[in-house]
């Protein structure tokens, strides 16, 4: 058995709490994740691996790293990719463009969502 003390407005409460109290709150804590998880990928929310495949592919061309960029905060950090290691050649002029368009076809995307 546990005992835990609320202080709420300078009142202190106590209450019991059995371990099949806890167990049922797990269980109902567990039941609302599983349906989180479920709606998020019933809607395209969540990405899906099969079990066991935890590597992820070396992507290997420009356009397919560009690709991968799933919003704007992982598209600003591989644009910016040289701020964590100065030793990477700078963007030519074409992958330039081709990040700001990519760029611009999120935040378009983005404001048509709202």
């Amino acid at each position: 058995m546990y005992e835990y003390t609320y202080r709420y407005s300078y009142n202190s409460y106590s209450t019991r709490k059995t371990r099949k109290q806890d167990m049922e709150r797990d269980q109902n804590r567990e039941a609302k994740v599983q349906a989180w998880v479920d709606h998020k990928i019933e809607t395209g929310g969540a990405i899906v691996h099969p079990a066991g495949t935890h590597m992820v592919g070396r992507k290997t061309t420009f356009q397919q790293r560009l690709d991968s960029c799933r919003d704007l905060n992982e598209l600003e950090g591989f644009a910016n990719r040289r701020q964590f290691n100065t030793a990477l050649p700078r963007w030519t002029e074409d992958e330039r463009a081709a990040i700001i368009m990519r760029r611009t076809e999120m935040q378009n995307v983005k404001r048509k969502r709202k």
